[in-house]
């Protein structure tokens, strides 16, 4: 029992976790539930990243989203957890905002343009020998008597030239390994536990059958001859004459 409770007590936490929501840098609520906050504790705020998918992103310290299939590569500025974007563990609600080049109201692709912690909104590093983009800073915040990873920013005055129509959230396949692989780990580990807790159930719960006289017994399915041994004709034994009659007599000349 005290197994069940504590798969049932896991669950209820992965389903608060999931529940969290995210918010663009406009304010309003992201309706896609494979976005989930990169730091899942309750009353703490984090930027999100699409992290609910087959394989999911990776959270950067620096806020970014880290994406590497077939269908979207590289970093992404994607959502926070705070609607008015104002934590310190928000990117600024300036970075790849629509008047610079991204999407306020969605996510936008970043790239880096290779020189300290500077960025360009969107697959453009036409900003990087200029003054537009943006740079940004890690920082650690205390949780709980854990150092955990937070973020910083700082953006240029000079928008970026990128057009905002490249980087709509729906075209966005992301992946990553941030939560992916301890949910999978997770789930296995209590498939396997209710596997074993039905198979005991299961064994404990045998049929059986009452003998004649009164006690029980292991059920058993008999065991039926193959159809080839079926089809042979009846054999019946032989059996000797009866000693008590008189012996025939036999014909003549016999």
């Amino acid at each position: 029992m005290s197994l069940m409770i504590l798969c049932t007590f896991v669950l209820a936490l992965l389903v608060t976790s999931n529940a969290t929501t995210c918010y663009t840098a406009e304010g309003y609520a992201v309706e896609d539930d494979k976005y989930l906050p990169c730091i899942a504790i309750d009353g703490v705020e984090s930027m999100c990243c699409r992290l609910n998918d087959t394989i999911p992103d990776t959270c950067l310290s620096t806020g970014l989203c880290f994406a590497n299939s077939s269908f979207a590569t590289g970093y992404w500025r994607d959502f926070c957890t705070d609607q008015t974007w104002e934590s310190p563990n928000c990117l600024a609600k300036s970075i790849c905002s629509t008047a610079e080049g991204g999407n306020s109201n969605g996510t936008t692709a970043v790239t880096p343009c290779g020189k300290g912690n500077k960025y360009c909104c969107g697959n453009d590093e036409s900003c990087c020998d200029g003054d537009g983009g943006f740079t940004l800073n890690d920082t650690l915040v205390t949780i709980g008597g854990i150092a955990t990873t937070m973020v910083t920013a700082t953006a240029s005055t000079a928008p970026a030239k990128m057009k905002s129509g490249s980087s709509d959230a729906s075209t966005k396949l992301a992946i990553g390994l941030g939560v992916g692989i301890p949910l999978a780990v997770l789930a296995a580990a209590m498939l396997g536990a209710g596997f074993l807790w039905g198979r005991r159930n299961a064994l404990h719960k045998a049929p059986q059958n009452t003998s004649s006289d009164g006690t029980a017994g292991t059920l058993v399915k008999p065991i039926m001859q193959p159809e080839s041994y079926q089809d042979h004709p009846q054999v019946y034994p032989y059996e000797a004459p009866d000693s008590s009659l008189p012996p025939s007599e036999l014909p003549a000349g016999k």
